[in-house]
């Protein structure tokens, strides 16, 4: 059982509702959510339930234990609102392709976030490590 604070709850999940810029019906829908439900979820007037947030983190990729308990926050979440979803740095040494291979590296670690609980930036530099990896047995033969 969780035991939760529902309105800090419902402010995370507003915010992440602001984020994807839907409003709470939209959101409720797309995630396969009765819309009332969500609303009051989102108005503290009711505790969120594991069904509930199993659905929203699969549909948007939310971080669970920050929705819950404010842990871990996601990279994203510390940004402005206006930024870019995907902000490369796009200088002389980094090109298209590079660029490219960032935003899949990044989908790929929210959804096996998403899965595992890990944190986005930890799987990402697994993955990172993996590819440096590769590319050294490569260079070796």
């Amino acid at each position: 059982m969780w035991i939760l604070k529902n309105k800090e709850v419902a402010k995370r999940l507003k915010q992440a509702r602001q984020e994807h810029h839907l409003s709470s019906r939209q959101f409720a829908l797309q995630a396969g959510v009765d819309q009332s439900q969500y609303l009051k979820i989102e108005k503290a007037k009711l505790p969120i339930t594991k069904k509930t947030m199993a659905k929203l983190v699969t549909k948007y990729g939310l971080v669970q234990d920050y929705i819950l308990y404010g842990n871990n926050p996601p990279k994203d979440a510390l940004l402005k609102e206006d930024q870019p979803e995907y902000q490369v740095p796009f200088r002389d040494k980094v090109n298209a392709h590079d660029a490219l291979l960032s935003v899949l590296v990044s989908e790929l670690a929210a959804l096996r976030s998403s899965a595992s609980g890990e944190h986005p930036e930890v799987i990402m530099k697994k993955i990172y490590k993996a590819a440096e990896d590769v590319e050294k047995l490569g260079k070796e033969e």
